[in-house]
């Protein structure tokens, strides 16, 4: 029996791709002679003759059959029964299914070439040791990434090519199966070889642009990275416009050419430019071979490698060595014109035996004498030293031309640990030269044999054919316009006028490469520039005493522009993610540009700090450091850079406490402050160095040994100074004086002062009204553009002279830093009376907190009497808004003159409407207030009596030292003097308190007996060191006034005998009065 089926489905006789048929609608067959239609419970129904059909129907010609999309006739079914044979319709379409298997197939093959191609983000989250270690890691990324990406693309290559014979063979195939079908037939064949045929040139098209489009991207970021490095740059990259470079040394990979890899795609073919890098310097020799007729092409590769090591290292930090025994003039004419100090040539065999014994003798020298503990190598000798041993290059070109038996065996000995000594060979391997003579055969065998291949990079073979995929090999070529440049640069490191400034935006990395560096395992910090034209910098490490330096100066030395250039630098080489400050300046006002300008950086600026503000700024980095630790060891790590290796995303900044004038922490010895400094500043040195926190510490006359740890600090930065500071820091060879410095000039040592370690630099100057206002402008912008590298750490502000003001109106909520539950309540158990502002980095201003028990009064003597009063009335204010009016009561005794400037705001406190309006009485003469605290003294016994909870009351007395009726006649106490006696022994308990201000301790003595355990919170402002020791336990009331800071006048102390604690602190001031 004959059929044919009809559906949506690729396997049906007849297909129709529309959505409204189903895989398998019916089926036509031959039964008997007679045609049928039968529905295969399709969703949309077969209908003949316009009838719904719902069992087999029989059709004849004339029969009209509909599906959804489609109509036939029966005449048309009957026909292509009777002729199916071999369907060329279905062999037609499982040709077609083929190529939409193949689409899928190169559709995988390109998913599997994008992951090889698979791009990391850029700036990496990952934390590199170094820059050379960074672009090791690039350029191993990139060369395996591209590797793949080749393996994958001669697979995708040579399955295309297969495909392309395999899709003519089809195309034939199809024309054949629609030449031999009916005429019904042919035209659905022709349709199906047109299908295939545009597959495959969509298929052709749409890989070439997607293998294109993936390897642009690809190449686009991997150069991005590269162009931002001499090492690795194309010569036509912007970095080349102007040579100038802040590295210490080349990181150890150099771009030398590229390769353009041609594969072919189907009918087309895709490009891969393949950039060609080998390592060199630190840890490997170069042979590059070559015969005379490329002699050009050797010489432009090795002049860019050796243009690139200058490039991108310090001016010094690289010596070049050049042999021509053939030529006599070097690879480069340009290259001669290096300083004698860099570069030599040696063109006779003598001279060549010469400066191979040397380089000998160097190696012997660096192995015995340097590489020694856990120095294995110069690299890790060198390894956060400013001042660098030299790394060694030595080019022979037309190798073995003149090299003797005695000069290849010195060789063959500087092989074997020139590279650990920093001494590195480049061969260049003349292949007509070697074969000459039998003993340049024996030479070049024993350095391409006989030496150990792991000492070698792979070579660079001119000679060799490239592989049959590869179209074009090009050597790229550092022009002599940029050797040059480059030439200029690395004599330049050699010149240095002593009157020279050095102004900090002269020599600053561009705006572009602003917070690019990291900083978890070390931080550079640029300060001037050594007599050698090397940028010098501060660095800060894990190592032992790296983490901290101490800089010293007399006036007029440069110490104060020398902090500026530090922190300005700081700012534009690290992000606040990455680095953040605390500024503080004992002396003056020099840090309050940072505060004015907003650094971003800024965690801390004190402008004008004081002994109590540094004391909290260390204990809250103590803290910090604690924190830090805690939790290095929670994620089983030793440092901070295992902990952001291991939490890529943890946002944790290295900290920088930046105190000029520090020895006034100390000032006064041994007292609570001095110890408590001292060991906070021992821990930070000793134990923290491992989790992110540096110190400087700087100071015009250092104080004694036993106040800072100098031994435990290796970074030491002297200007001019007192000859025996000097001494202390710096030592100096035995038969040398100690160096005359001029302003600007310092000695940076960062080996605890020993003598080998001495470098003359010249900090870079920075105006601080003129550039700095500028840069810092610019940094605040910067950081608006950023942010998502800044951070939400809030700037603390302490200015010595700024009076914390206070208006007699509700604006103190909004002016004054309060604790969020400070608000008025009818009858508050405790109650923040708040007095002034807090000497400390603490977020609220200090209060005291006013409990009902037994002596809760407060205290107020001594002082400038104004201020003291001041400082009643503020507290009278302060506690008024923490109460519901209506609820409390307020009694004063005011003894002030009648022209105390005072006495208005008394009257002021009367006259204000709303929530202070019903709440006084005034007492002022004898009767009037002898018959006021006999009031009071019948309320609190009331109370005692009753036992209720009633509402708080407060008396004032303002002036006591003029309340006559107080005074004692000798030790007999007067009638009101006893009964304020009893008001401050009972009235607490009751909720009855006393507020009272006095000129001195002396004053209230003849007033009250035993008067101070009547007062459990006492203020004390300027007094007698006698009178001190009294009232707060301690002589520090007795140094509160500098008669050189007017400011100092402002200042009082807050003792709390319930637990025996002193607070610093500026007392509020009244606004001006209305």
């Amino acid at each position: 029996m004959k059929q044919i089926t009809i559906g949506r489905h690729a396997d049906n006789d007849i297909v129709v791709n529309d959505n409204r048929v189903s895989g398998h609608h019916c089926r036509v067959y031959e039964d008997k002679g007679k045609f049928f239609v039968e529905d295969k419970n399709s969703t949309n129904g077969v209908r003949v003759d316009n009838v719904r059909i719902t069992a087999p129907t029989e059709i004849i010609a004339e029969t009209q059959i509909v599906i959804p999309a489609r109509t036939f006739t029966g005449a048309e079914l009957m026909e292509y029964i009777k002729t199916l044979g071999e369907s060329s319709t279905k062999k037609c379409l499982e040709i077609e299914a083929k190529y939409d298997a193949i689409e899928k197939r190169y559709q995988n093959n390109m998913n599997m070439l994008c992951n090889a191609l698979q791009i990391e983000s850029y700036p990496y989250t990952r934390v590199f040791s170094s820059p050379d270690e960074e672009i090791e890691y690039t350029v191993k990324e990139y060369d395996k990434k591209i590797g793949d990406a080749i393996s994958m693309l001669k697979l995708i290559s040579k399955a295309s090519q297969l495909d392309v014979v395999s899709f003519h063979e089809d195309l034939d195939a199809l024309a054949n199966l629609a030449h031999k079908a009916s005429e019904r037939q042919k035209q659905e064949c022709q349709e199906i070889r047109m299908r295939v045929y545009d597959k495959v040139s969509r298929l052709q098209k749409n890989l070439c642009r997607q293998v294109d489009d993936v390897v642009s991207k690809f190449t686009t970021h991997y150069q991005s990275v590269f162009t931002s490095h001499y090492e690795t740059a194309s010569a036509q990259d912007e970095i080349w416009k102007k040579v100038q470079n802040e590295q210490i040394i080349s990181v150890p990979y150099f771009l030398y050419g590229t390769q353009d890899i041609e594969y072919p795609l189907f009918e087309q073919s895709c490009v891969i430019k393949y950039l060609q890098f080998v390592p060199f310097l630190k840890r490997n020799n170069l042979i590059v071979r070559y015969n005379s007729a490329k002699l050009d092409i050797a010489q432009d590769i090795v002049n860019g490698i050796i243009g690139r090591l200058f490039a991108s290292s310090k001016s010094g930090n690289v010596q070049l060595h050049m042999v021509d025994v053939k030529d006599l003039g070097g690879t480069s004419n340009m290259l001669k014109m290096l300083d004698k100090h860099v570069y030599t040539i040696s063109a006779r065999t003598s001279d060549v035996i010469a400066e191979l014994a040397q380089l000998d003798r160097y190696v012997e020298d660096v192995v015995q004498n340097l590489l020694y503990g856990p120095y294995a190598s110069l690299e890790q000798y060198n390894q956060g030293k400013e001042k660098q041993e030299p790394y060694h290059v030595v080019v022979f070109k037309d190798f073995p031309f003149g090299i003797t038996p005695e000069a290849a065996h010195i060789i063959q000995r500087i092989l074997v640990n020139g590279s650990k000594a920093g001494i590195h060979f480049i061969f260049m391997l003349n292949e007509d030269i070697v074969h000459n003579s039998e003993e340049c055969e024996k030479i070049a065998y024993t350095i391409r044999v006989d030496i150990p291949q792991e000492l070698f990079a792979k070579a660079i073979d001119i000679n060799s054919e490239v592989d049959n995929n590869a179209n074009t090999q090009n050597y790229l070529k550092i022009n002599d316009k940029q050797l040059h440049e480059i030439v200029q640069y690395v004599n330049a490191g050699f010149e240095m006028k002593k009157d020279e400034i050095l102004r900090l935006t002269d020599y600053m990395i561009p705006k572009e490469e602003w917070w690019t560096k990291h900083s978890a395992s070390r931080v550079d910090i640029p300060f001037g520039m050594a007599t050698n034209k090397l940028i010098q910098k501060l660095n800060f490490t894990q190592e032992s005493g790296q983490n901290a330096a101490v800089v010293i100066g007399i006036p007029g030395s440069g110490k104060s522009v020398f902090l500026h250039a530090l922190i300005a630098s700081a700012m534009v080489n690290y992000s606040p993610k990455e680095l953040q400050m605390y500024l503080l300046d004992f002396s003056g006002v020099e840090f309050d540009v940072y505060a004015r300008h907003h650094l971003p950086h800024a965690r801390v600026i004190a402008p004008e700090a004081e002994r109590e503000f540094g004391l909290s700024v260390l204990e809250e980095v103590y803290k910090e450091g604690n924190r830090r630790m805690t939790l290095c060891r929670e994620n089983k790590v030793t440092n901070i850079v295992g902990l952001k290796q291991k939490n890529p995303d943890i946002e944790i900044p290295r900290l920088l406490i930046v105190i000029d004038e520090f020895q006034k922490i100390f000032e006064i010895e041994n007292d609570h402050i001095s110890k408590r400094a001292n060991k906070i500043i021992h821990t930070i040195i000793q134990e923290y160095r491992k989790f992110g926190i540096n110190l400087i510490l700087a100071t015009q006359i250092l104080p004694a040994k036993s106040v800072v740890p100098y031994e435990l600090i290796a970074n030491r930065v002297v200007f001019k100074s007192n000859p025996n500071d000097f001494s202390q820091l710096i030592k100096l060879p035995s038969s040398a004086a100690m160096p005359r410095l001029l302003t600007g000039d310092c000695i940076y040592n960062n080996e605890s002062g020993a003598s080998i370690a001495n470098n003359l630099t010249r900090a870079f100057y920075v105006d601080a009204s003129g550039d700095l206002e500028e840069l810092l402008d610019e940094v605040s912008a910067f950081a608006k553009e950023h942010k998502e590298l800044t951070s939400e750490v809030e700037m603390r502000v302490f200015r010595a002279k700024e009076v914390p003001y206070i208006r007699l109106d509700e604006s103190f909520f909004s002016v004054r830093s309060v604790d969020e539950s400070f608000q008025p309540e009818d009858n508050p158990s405790e109650t923040s009376i708040y007095i002034g502002e807090n000497i400390a980095i603490q977020s609220s201003d200090v209060s005291i907190k006013l409990e009902k028990g037994t002596n809760q009064n407060i205290l107020i003597v001594g002082g400038k009497q104004n201020i003291a009063e001041e400082l009643e009335v503020c507290i009278l204010f302060t506690q008024s808004v923490a109460y519901n009016p209506q609820k409390y009561f307020v009694s004063f005794y005011n003894f002030m003159r009648r022209d105390d400037e005072i006495q208005g705001a008394f009257e002021q406190i009367t006259r204000i409407t709303g929530y202070m309006a019903q709440m006084a009485e005034y007492a002022y003469t004898e009767s009037e207030v002898f018959d006021s605290l006999t009031q009071w003294k019948e309320l609190i016994e009331s109370r005692r009596s009753e036992g209720c909870d009633y509402p708080n009351a407060f008396l004032y007395f303002t002036a006591f030292q003029f309340g006559h009726m107080f005074f004692m006649n000798g030790s007999r106490a007067s009638d009101c003097s006893k009964l304020l006696k009893y008001i401050l022994e009972n009235g607490p308990t009751v909720g009855v308190f006393t507020i009272l201000q006095i000129d001195s301790y002396d004053s209230l003595g003849k007033r009250l007996e035993m008067p101070l355990k009547l007062f459990n919170h006492r203020i004390a402002l300027q007094m007698s060191e006698a009178s001190s020791t009294k009232v707060v336990n301690s002589s520090a009331a007795s140094k509160l006034t500098d008669e050189n800071n007017p400011a100092s006048a402002h200042r009082a102390l807050y003792f709390n005998e319930n637990n025996s604690s002193i607070v610093k602190f500026k007392p509020y001031k009244l606004w001006q009065l209305q």
